[in-house]
């Protein structure tokens, strides 16, 4: 669990006084809010916008707890902007944060040329192929070329009929790329398109555990592995 003790931050105001500021002390899955000076928080969220977070001030003051070794317990805005490790940081701040906070279901990857199987975690929060980032094996078969705007087909996957997990159903722009993928199939799909919707009954819980996703690796997803 993460702590976040108590510690001075300090901002620059745009007159550049240093005015001090707290964060709490208070463990990151506890009721109470960190304190997050106003000019630290609106940095960070113009910077780490890709991250969604409910809690997102307790979010940002884990963020600023790590830079602590590296300024100190003084933070000013021109020390996040000299930091470029920030978002690599936000990332793996971000991977604990959904260990432990947000609803997830297997995925189990099957390997095209072999019966090697890989399950990782699938999170409401990613997309199938950010989901495959998790594991090198799996993300070297899946380029995602593109960049996940549905522009290639080189995440092509096929989803399992036996999965039983409630998915994004595929947009125009995804059939027509998936119009241009290696040996398309009815049950083929885009992973950089595909997201887990979650429960929608009265019995999420049970109804989750229910859920299952298998995806098959096409063969000649990329032309490295044909």
């Amino acid at each position: 669990m993460w702590r976040l003790w108590q510690k001075s931050a300090i901002v620059r105001r745009s007159s550049g006084q240093l005015v001090p500021c707290r964060l709490s002390g208070r463990p990151f899955s506890g009721a109470s809010k960190p304190q997050i000076p106003p000019q630290l928080s609106d940095y960070l969220q113009s910077k780490l916008s890709k991250h969604k977070f409910v809690d997102r001030d307790r979010f940002y003051a884990t963020v600023l707890k790590h830079l602590e070794p590296i300024h100190g317990s003084t933070m000013t805005v021109e020390q996040l902007q000299s930091f470029s490790g920030l978002d690599s940081l936000a990332d793996a701040v971000a991977r604990d944060f959904h260990d432990s906070t947000e609803e997830k279901i297997p995925v189990v990857f099957v390997l095209p040329h072999s019966t090697a199987k890989v399950k990782l975690s699938f999170y409401q929060h990613a997309t199938l192929l950010e989901t495959s980032q998790q594991d090198r094996i799996v993300a070297e078969f899946l380029e995602g070329s593109c960049g996940g705007n549905a522009s290639c087909s080189s995440c092509h996957v096929y989803i399992d009929d036996n999965s039983t997990a409630q998915l994004t159903q595929p947009s125009k722009a995804e059939k027509d790329m998936l119009d241009c993928a290696f040996e398309v199939q009815d049950n083929s799909r885009l992973a950089c398109q595909v997201r887990w919707i979650g429960s929608d009954d009265d019995h999420s819980q049970s109804s989750k555990k229910r859920q299952k996703l298998i995806v098959h690796i096409p063969t000649g997803v990329n032309d490295m592995w044909k």
